[in-house]
């Protein structure tokens, strides 16, 4: 876990450290340039931001100091809020998002981490896709069943068993 989490870290940290280098290197830039460069930044340190904040609550899942805080909320306006943030990066991409939401789906759990475990998933899936996503969300009797499906490669039949080691 640590080597995953210093290689995850690695990589935006090389990146900040040498736009800024390169920047910092040339005398006289435009003020596009600068702009282009901080902003090339201001997007890693937002990266690096979420995978400390993964390491965070990972950390205080494991010390069992992480009280879930449930409240009543709807599932389904959730989900909405979560492919509305990701919608424009998708567009960007090419990629179309569909939510499929059949009812309304009231629950009693913690917003924020059902928040971050779609928001992964959902990012996840735009890392992979080719043209489309859709997320299916239903009620199943006692429990709500939420799918989401991605036109994209897939893991391979030979990785399925390690996923979650």
């Amino acid at each position: 876990f640590m080597a995953d989490a210093s290689h995850e870290l690695r990589t935006p940290v090389v990146i900040v450290r040498g736009e800024a280098d390169v920047t910092l290197g040339k005398e006289n830039r435009s003020e596009a340039e600068y702009r282009e460069s901080l902003a090339i930044i201001q997007s890693e340190g937002e990266r690096m931001t979420h995978i400390i904040e993964d390491l965070f609550t990972l950390a205080r899942a494991d010390a069992g100091q992480m009280p879930l805080q449930k409240t009543d909320f709807y599932f389904d306006d959730l989900l909405a809020e979560i492919v509305k943030a990701y919608r424009s990066l998708a567009d960007k991409r090419g990629i179309s998002i569909e939510l499929k939401a059949v009812e309304e789906m009231p629950v009693n759990a913690d917003q924020h981490l059902l928040r971050r475990l779609f928001s992964n998933l959902i990012d996840n899936a735009l890392k992979y896709s080719k043209s489309h996503i859709k997320i299916n969300a239903e009620n199943n009797g006692e429990n709500y069943q939420i799918t989401i499906a991605d036109d994209g490669l897939g893991i391979p039949l030979s990785d399925q068993p390690h996923i979650f080691e």
